[in-house]
């Protein structure tokens, strides 16, 4: 389905945008842990936004709304269980020393 495909690049390029956006507001240089982050981000939200625009174009419901209720009730436990470990990761590393699980979790939750 084209205009899935095309909501999705939309929501990588706004993700991307965030992420960039976060790193300029925060004055963190662009070397080796920004691009290692930034690789992860890109993972986690290919994974979430390609799970739900798959269960969405996999429903047999004739409505939108209904395809879009069943995308969330068949794929938004799998999300929230990828989800959830991540974010509590997220918090966790802020309490490390080291600049790379700071700046890692700041991404990350």
């Amino acid at each position: 389905n084209i205009l899935l495909a095309i909501y999705v690049l939309l929501t990588f390029v706004g993700i991307l945008g965030s992420i960039f956006g976060l790193v300029f507001i925060l004055g963190w240089d662009f070397g080796t842990v920004v691009s290692v982050a930034i690789v992860a981000l890109i993972a986690f939200s290919v994974n979430y936004v390609v799970h739900i625009c798959h269960g969405y174009s996999e429903s047999r419901r004739a409505k939108r709304v209904e395809k879009t209720r069943e995308a969330l009730e068949s794929m938004g436990q799998t999300v929230l269980g990828g989800l959830i470990p991540s974010f509590v990761v997220g918090l966790i590393l802020f309490a490390t020393s080291l600049i790379f699980f700071e700046e890692f979790a700041w991404m990350i939750s």
